[in-house]
């Protein structure tokens, strides 16, 4: 993407950001904020046809060569959904992380700034290592991997007789 860091996409770097919900308002479901699996949100009519117009919807709307990395793992489920339906290439996930905004110590492991040994015994978290480890290693290998392929070769890409 041509930017420094990650970070940078927070600043001069906006541009190349499009959030995205699978549910575009704030759901509730038995008096709580909806905090189901794909298969739930599928499952309720209302909030597939939501799923369905608005964030599949959005989904056609993006260029061609968008990267997409979910937030948790209903919204990975959520974009393999989208590569089902074909609406998304499988190169276009990078991968998941949890979600920020109620994640406690999981960003904080995630991004590998606490070890699992440092862990309170009573931290959720310890019971989640084994899919954080597996989105981390999933996310960090397709970064690899696009870095890789935008590398230009160090020598001429040409026979020299």
């Amino acid at each position: 993407m041509g930017l420094p860091h990650a970070a940078a996409l927070w600043n001069e770097g906006f541009d190349h950001f499009q959030p995205l919900a699978l549910l575009p308002f704030a759901t509730t479901r038995r008096g709580l904020a909806f905090d189901g699996t794909l298969e739930d949100l599928l499952a309720a009519p209302m909030l597939r046809t939501a799923f369905e117009t608005h964030f599949l919807g959005a989904i056609r709307q993006m260029r061609p060569d968008a990267l997409y990395i979910a937030l948790g793992r209903t919204a990975w489920s959520g974009l393999q959904h989208a590569v089902s339906r074909r609406l998304l290439a499988k190169h276009q996930l990078l991968g998941m992380m949890p979600v920020p905004a109620r994640a406690g110590n999981m960003v904080r492991y995630f991004l590998r700034e606490i070890p699992a040994r440092e862990l309170s015994p009573n931290d959720p978290v310890r019971h989640r290592v084994d899919w954080l480890d597996a989105a981390h290693t999933e996310l960090m290998a397709n970064v690899q991997k696009m870095r890789a392929a935008n590398i230009p070769p160090a020598d001429p890409n040409y026979l020299i007789a």
